[in-house]
């Protein structure tokens, strides 16, 4: 797969002023220079919200047009381009005091955005969950996740928010979740 689909959707507008998930809205706390990483950042809607909360911003993605974006509303996030899907960003353990992935789901990442953190450190996710209601674009189904996987996944961690949402169509269901790493 190329990032060119993407890079043209950036490049549209696509994205571009989607604000921030409501719950990370809501519960990020102050980073007072900490480190965060945003894997897969697109537009940069939580790299913002992170860096104007005092978080020391990485933001990760293979769109060149959608890091550009990043950077063009926030210069002090730093960027990276990288494919993760085939391995262009390791994500060193115990680096990151904040992980946050958002509608990326690659599940041989996983094991590393937990190691990834600090012991304190949090994790915020969010990914679609399996739907088969009519009127859904339909997806692969590995990048969907089961309901209680996320939460099983990370059962070692403290859960601070951990929500599966029913959106009405045609938008998709999703899971939520804010934990620290124990």
């Amino acid at each position: 797969m190329s990032a060119t689909p993407w890079n043209e959707r950036y490049r549209q507008g696509e994205h571009a002023d989607d604000p921030p998930l409501d719950f990370l809205a809501r519960r990020l706390p102050v980073g007072e220079g900490k480190q965060a990483l945003d894997l897969a950042c697109g537009a940069g809607r939580h790299s913002v919200l992170m860096a104007d909360r005092g978080w020391l911003v990485t933001a990760v993605d293979w769109s060149e047009a959608a890091l550009a974006l990043v950077l063009a509303r926030d210069a002090r996030i730093h960027t990276i381009l990288a494919n993760l899907e085939a391995g262009g960003f390791l994500i060193e353990p115990n680096r990151w005091d904040l992980i946050c992935v958002s509608y990326f789901l690659d599940r041989s990442l996983l094991g590393a955005i937990g190691t990834g953190l600090t012991v304190g450190g949090l994790l915020a996710a969010a990914f679609p969950l399996v739907d088969e209601r009519d009127g859904i674009r339909p997806m692969r189904r590995e990048f969907l996740l089961e309901p209680g996987e996320l939460r099983a996944l990370f059962g070692g961690f403290e859960i601070l928010h951990y929500s599966e949402n029913e959106p009405a169509v045609p938008k998709r269901r999703g899971v939520e979740l804010l934990a620290r790493r124990s």
